[in-house]
């Protein structure tokens, strides 16, 4: 699978061996090509739109490595489970107020992230503020 430039991007930043948690997943691809490429294990894809649920379940469905994805309804990171041991989120193709809105009611909950990769299609520069301001 060959991803679009933007998610390949984003495809570079994870670390390998990670426990992903993509977040806003829209069509799964980028799961999908993480566990193609062998760069992690396991994925939990996060939707919180039915009808890209919808979408990102029959690409999942359709694909041999689909017992590897666990594709989760729900809004931000709260369909997470510390249980989930989740090392990487990834919050791309949303944009930047969606994303601080996102960290800042659910990050404080999810303190064994180690990496946390940001792709904002709007507003980069009010979150790379947000940012530096919430540490």
């Amino acid at each position: 699978m060959k991803l679009p430039p933007r998610l390949q991007q984003v495809a570079d930043f994870v670390p390998p061996g990670a426990v992903i948690a993509d977040i806003g997943t829209d069509h799964a691809l980028l799961p999908l090509y993480l566990l193609e490429n062998e760069i992690v294990p396991q994925v939990i894809a996060v939707e919180a739109k039915e009808k890209p649920f919808k979408r990102a379940t029959r690409n999942v469905e359709k694909h041999p490595l689909k017992k590897k994805v666990d594709l989760r309804l729900g809004d931000g990171l709260k369909p997470l489970k510390k249980r989930d041991k989740v090392s990487s989120a990834i919050l791309a193709g949303m944009g930047g107020y969606t994303i601080m809105s996102i960290l800042g009611r659910d990050l404080p909950k999810h303190t064994s992230l180690e990496n946390i990769i940001l792709q904002p299609m709007t507003h980069p520069e009010t979150l790379r503020i947000w940012l530096a301001h919430n540490n």
